[in-house]
């Protein structure tokens, strides 16, 4: 019998969308330990076993100390986005969970992640969609203690950081949005270990996972700026441009504002994937979403009088 790899969730809040893909986690990994690492306001979800973040703190503020912000986003949003892998390695160490997947907190899943990812345990230090892209990221413990100390140097070393610091003003000389992140992370390890991670948003065995729905990257077919998606007995497919086969889709990666259509993806209670009208709609109008909705128009606000003050200074 396979060892269940575990699966790990890392969320502050109780985003509107966290209900939908822990549900749907857990309905194709019924009998997998499935983590969130949260806060109290998330701590409702009892088929999960709840985490705090902050009982796991400690390497994650020693990385705050080099950390220096080379972002247009919101310094507590990308710190953070680095720390949560710090946060998740003190806890599988303190727990002795030597494989895991971290999993994004906007990933809807349609298979068991034991089945599919098992055979790459121990070849690679992890993986990774779309060259660079997190979501669905298998490692152990050696290898995210690895990967957490070439972060946490590229901050310490004077020519890591001063590539940092150029790119970053590059960002700025070409007035584009963005900077360093843990995706740039990601980006320079792949670049130094090429053979070191798998890309698993290549599919494999007629199975790939999305590196994000609003990006083709080239492979498969799209529709008004999404992935197209053929549905089969309840399981999405995406379709290869470059010769129109169906291939499996293990998970969908809802990034940026793909988040506020989840309904139109994640399955119901009893398995089944949605398309009729009412049921789309008493969704869309949900509390929830809309909530969601006014907290990403806040997020832009702040984000815009950030950048102003910047360009006072």
């Amino acid at each position: 019998m396979k060892e269940r790899i575990a699966l790990i969730f890392t969320h502050r809040g109780n985003d509107f969308y966290l209900n939908y893909v822990l549900r749907q986690a857990r309905y194709f990994n019924g009998d997998a330990d499935i983590y969130l690492l949260g806060d109290e306001t998330n701590h409702r979800y009892n088929f999960v076993n709840h985490v705090m973040i902050s009982d796991y703190m400690s390497s994650a503020n020693e990385f705050k100390k080099v950390y220096e912000h080379m972002s247009s986003n919101l310094y507590e949003y990308e710190l953070f986005c680095f720390q949560r892998w710090f946060i998740i390695l003190d806890f599988v160490r303190n727990k002795k969970i030597e494989n895991f997947v971290c999993l994004d907190s906007d990933v809807l899943l349609y298979c068991d992640m034991t089945s599919v990812l098992s055979s790459y345990i121990g070849k690679y230090d992890f993986t990774i969609c779309n060259g660079y892209h997190p979501g669905f990221n298998l490692f152990n413990i050696e290898s995210l203690d690895k990967f957490c100390h070439y972060m946490k140097m590229l901050y310490i070393e004077p020519s890591s950081f001063c590539k940092l610091k150029e790119r970053y003003q590059s960002f700025i000389l070409e007035k584009k949005p963005g900077g360093n992140c843990d995706m740039t992370a990601i980006e320079y390890y792949v670049k130094e270990y090429p053979n070191a991670v798998l890309d698993i948003a290549i599919p494999k065995e007629h199975i790939c996972f999305d590196g994000g729905i609003s990006g083709s990257f080239g492979l498969f077919e799209m529709y008004n700026g999404v992935k197209k998606i053929y549905w089969q007995q309840n399981i999405p497919y995406f379709r290869l441009s470059k010769d129109g086969s169906y291939i499996r889709v293990g998970g969908l990666h809802l990034d940026g504002k793909q988040k506020f259509a989840i309904y139109k993806y994640a399955l119901d209670k009893n398995g089944r994937h949605r398309e009729d009208f009412l049921y789309y709609l008493l969704k869309k109008i949900s509390w929830g979403l809309i909530i969601g909705k006014i907290k990403r128009y806040k997020r832009g606000i702040m984000k815009l009088l950030q950048g102003n003050i910047v360009n006072l200074k």
